[in-house]
């Protein structure tokens, strides 16, 4: 958690924030399947967008292929800061390359004992997307960052997950004051 918000007064730190600068809201699908938020930084003429993200995967049931009871429950959130640079300056369309540094959480529940396992890590996630506003105040943005390097291990009495590698897949829509 501390290296999130170390990342986090970096990424801010990188830039002073002028008076005219924009900020975001959005909210849309995140991961595969999950719901998720945002909310971001824009100097009306830049390059940079600055943000803090956060998503939540679907509580995943795995139930014994044999007997069809569940066997194991299992539960993802993921949040940090990211940063994103805009090939074309401005507020019109523009692909980007981001960074996000995402503390990815995972529990893994034993349904039958009630015994859970935690893991969780914070790994760089690098990318790319689109962000194009629409109207006077909206936005969208789909993008897709990836971790190969992430690893997480869970395990309970009935089960064991292990994770290589992840992806945080963006589809956002928002509003700009």
């Amino acid at each position: 958690m501390i290296k999130v918000f170390l990342a986090s007064l970096n990424l801010l730190a990188c830039t002073a924030i002028p008076a005219t600068a924009e900020w975001g809201a959005g909210a849309g699908l995140v991961g595969f399947g999950g719901l998720g938020a945002r909310v971001h930084w824009h100097q009306p003429e830049g390059h940079w967008r600055l943000g803090l993200q956060y998503g939540r995967v679907p509580d995943y049931k795995f139930d014994d292929p044999f007997t069809g009871r569940p066997l194991t429950l299992e539960k993802e959130i993921f949040f940090g800061p990211f940063v994103n640079y805009q090939f074309k300056a401005g507020r019109a369309g523009s692909w980007y390359a981001g960074l996000s540094m995402l503390y990815w959480w995972r529990k893994e529940k034993a349904m039958f004992t009630g015994e859970w396992n935690t893991d969780s890590t914070v790994d760089p996630y690098l990318g790319v997307g689109y962000l194009r506003r629409f109207g006077r105040k909206g936005f969208y943005d789909l993008g897709i960052f990836i971790a190969p390097w992430a690893r997480q291990r869970t395990s309970t009495s009935v089960s064991s997950t292990e994770n290589d590698g992840a992806a945080d897949l963006r589809a956002h829509v928002g509003f700009v004051w």
